[in-house]
C-alpha cells in the first residue's frame, strides 16, 4: 500500500531528525495493521511529569479513509497547559489486541503512567491490566462518560421528570463527594440511589432487569469514578478525559475522514506546530504584562505623590497575609518584584531554589482567597477553641463554613438552596444534602477534619497544592502567633507536589535575562 508507505517514510524521516520514536504494527500480508509515534517533545514532557505521570487517553473516528481510529495521550504541563505525549492508529473496532500493542509501544518508549484516564472501553480497560497491572498504573474512568451511561441505561427507567431529577442528582453527590470519610457511607449512599430507581415505574420488566443489573455492576467500579476514592491519587486536578476531547474537537476542524495516513501526519504535525506558537505567544504576553506592572511599580516607588491611596478593604475580617509576588515573565516565571531593573545580581541572590510557576500560585491565591470563608476550632476538644499556647502545626483542626445552614426538605428545597448558594452561604439540606463550591463537588460534609499537612477533603493530594481549609488552619495560627508556623512563601513551597518546583536558579535567570532584553526591544 503506497500510503502507508509514505507515512512510514515520513514517521522514520521524522526520528532520524528529531529522535521521536515511532512503532508500526504489520499483519502477515505485510499491510500496516496499527502506529504508535511519541509526539514533538513528548517524551521530555513525560519526563518532567517525574512522579505525577497522569495521562489521558481517548480515540477519534472520522480522521482517515482507512477508519483507523486515531488515539492520543495527552497530559497536563506546570502551567497547567494541555500537552500532547504521544499519537496512536488502531483498527476500527477498537479490540483489545490492538490497545494492548498500543499500551506496549508506550511503556517501551516513554515509560508506565501512574494514572491513566479512560472513557470506559472495554478493551482499554483489558489492555490497561495486561501492560500496566506490574507497574501499579492506577485506572480510573471519565466520570463524565460515567453519566452518560448513566443516562442512557437508567433514563428510561425513570421517566417522571422529578424523579430523575432526584435521582441525578443523588449520583453527582455520590460522584462528587471527596472527603475520605465518607468512603464508608459508600454502600449506604447506593443502596439509596438503588432504592430511587426500583422505586420508579418506568420501563418493561425485562428493561428494568437490565437497567438495575448495570446499576449494580457500576457501583462495584466505583472506585475508579467516585471523588472520595480517586482524589487519594495525585491527579494534577484532572477527574476526566475533558481535556482530550477538547483537542479532538479541534482536530475534527482540520481533519477530514477521506484524509490518507501521510496527509493525518502531516495535519497533526502543523497542529502541535502551531500549539507550540500559541504557548510562546501567551508566554510573550504574559512576559509584557508582568514587565509593564514591574514598571508601574517602580514609577510609583520614584514619584509617590502621583499614586492613588489604596481603597479601604470592605472585608469585616483581617486579609489573608500576602502570597509571594506575581511571578516574572518567562515560561519559570523567576520572582523579581521589588528588585531594581538593572539588578543582575540582586535576581541571582534573592531567587528562591524552586520557583512554582503561575498556574499553582493562582490556585493557591484562589483557595487562599476562599479560606476567608471558613472558620476553624480544634478537633481535639470536642469543637470548643483553644490558646495559641501550645498548639503546633500536627494538631488537628475542624474547619467549617462560616454562616453555614440548614434547610428542611420541602417542595421548594432546590429553590431555597441555590438562593442560598447566590448569596455566598453553603446549605445543608435534611436529609444532608449540600451544594458546595470546591472546584463544582457536591459534599455531605460542611466540615473538614485538617492539619497544616493534610485535609479530608482531598484536594491536596490529588491536585498536589494546599486546600482553602489547610491555609484557614495556617490564617488562624499564623494570627494567633504559633512560632513553627513559618512564612507563607515556605508554606507553600512545602505542601505543593515536585511538578510544581521543578525550575531551577539557572533556568530562571537565562530566561529573565531574555525576557527583559525582549521587552526592551519592544519598548517598555
Amino acid at each position: 500500500m503506497f500510503d502507508a508507505q509514505l507515512f512510514s517514510e515520513r514517521l522514520r524521516e521524522r526520528e532520524r531528525c528529531t529522535g521521536c520514536a515511532h512503532e508500526l504494527k504489520l499483519s502477515l500480508s505485510n499491510e500496516l495493521v496499527a502506529a504508535f509515534w511519541v509526539a514533538d517533545g513528548g517524551a521530555e514532557r513525560w519526563a518532567a511529569l517525574r512522579d505525577a505521570k497522569v495521562v489521558l487517553y481517548d480515540t477519534k473516528h472520522g480522521t482517515n479513509k482507512y477508519r483507523c481510529k486515531l488515539g492520543c495521550w495527552t497530559s497536563v504541563d506546570e502551567n497547567g497547559d494541555t500537552r500532547i505525549i504521544a499519537f496512536s492508529l488502531v483498527d476500527e473496532g477498537e479490540s483489545k489486541e490492538s490497545f494492548t500493542w498500543a499500551f506496549q509501544q508506550f511503556a517501551k518508549h516513554l515509560s508506565p503512567p501512574s494514572v491513566i484516564f479512560t472513557d470506559g472501553d472495554v478493551g482499554m480497560a483489558g489492555a490497561i491490566e495486561t501492560v500496566f497491572s506490574k507497574a501499579g498504573t492506577v485506572h480510573l474512568l471519565c466520570v463524565y462518560h460515567i453519566y452518560t451511561n448513566v443516562y442512557k441505561h437508567m433514563h428510561g427507567l425513570i421517566r417522571d421528570k422529578k424523579e430523575w431529577r432526584t435521582f441525578v442528582s443523588k449520583f453527582w453527590s455520590i460522584a462528587k463527594k471527596t472527603d475520605i470519610r465518607s468512603v464508608d457511607d459508600f454502600h449506604r449512599d447506593w443502596v439509596a440511589l438503588t432504592n430511587l430507581a426500583t422505586g420508579s415505574r418506568g420501563g418493561s420488566d425485562d428493561e428494568r432487569r437490565k437497567a438495575l443489573k448495570w446499576l449494580a455492576n457500576l457501583g462495584t467500579r466505583a472506585s475508579k469514578w467516585a471523588a472520595r476514592w480517586t482524589w487519594q491519587k495525585l491527579t494534577l486536578g484532572i477527574h476526566s478525559t475533558q481535556r482530550a476531547e477538547a483537542l479532538h474537537s479541534a482536530f475534527s476542524h482540520i481533519i477530514r475522514n477521506s484524509d490518507n495516513l501521510a496527509t493525518l501526519f502531516d495535519k497533526l504535525e502543523r497542529f502541535e506546530d502551531n500549539q507550540a506558537i500559541v504557548k510562546q505567544m501567551k508566554n510573550e504576553r504574559v512576559a509584557l504584562v508582568h514587565v509593564s506592572a514591574r514598571a508601574a511599580a517602580s514609577a510609583r516607588a520614584l514619584h509617590p505623590q502621583h499614586s492613588r491611596a489604596p481603597r479601604a478593604s470592605r472585608m469585616s475580617h483581617p486579609p489573608f497575609p500576602s502570597l509571594p509576588s506575581p511571578p516574572n515573565p518567562s515560561p519559570f516565571h523567576p520572582y523579581t518584584q521589588g528588585l531594581p531593573m538593572n539588578s543582575d545580581v540582586g535576581l541571582v541572590k534573592n531567587l528562591p531554589a524552586k520557583i512554582p510557576p503561575p498556574h499553582a500560585l493562582m490556585r493557591v491565591r484562589k483557595q487562599a482567597s476562599l479560606s476567608l470563608n471558613y472558620c476553624v476550632t480544634q478537633a481535639d476538644v470536642g469543637g470548643a477553641g483553644g490558646s495559641a499556647q501550645g498548639l503546633s502545626t500536627s494538631t488537628k483542626w475542624r474547619v467549617q463554613v462560616i454562616g453555614a445552614v440548614e434547610l428542611t426538605r420541602g417542595e421548594d428545597e432546590e429553590e431555597a438552596a441555590q438562593d442560598a448558594l447566590l448569596n455566598g452561604i453553603d446549605v445543608r439540606v435534611v436529609p444532608p444534602y449540600v451544594l458546595h463550591s470546591d472546584l463544582g463537588q457536591l459534599t455531605d460534609d460542611i466540615s473538614h477534619e485538617v492539619t497544616i499537612s493534610s485535609c479530608t477533603c482531598q484536594l491536596p493530594s490529588c491536585s498536589g497544592l494546599p486546600c482553602r481549609h489547610q491555609l484557614a488552619v495556617y490564617q488562624m495560627l499564623l494570627s494567633a502567633g504559633t512560632e513553627d508556623v513559618g512564612s507563607l512563601t515556605a508554606f507553600v513551597t512545602t505542601q505543593v507536589a515536585p511538578i510544581w518546583l521543578a525550575n531551577s536558579h539557572t533556568d530562571a535567570k537565562v530566561i529573565f535575562y531574555a525576557t527583559r532584553n525582549s521587552a526592551a526591544c519592544n519598548g517598555s
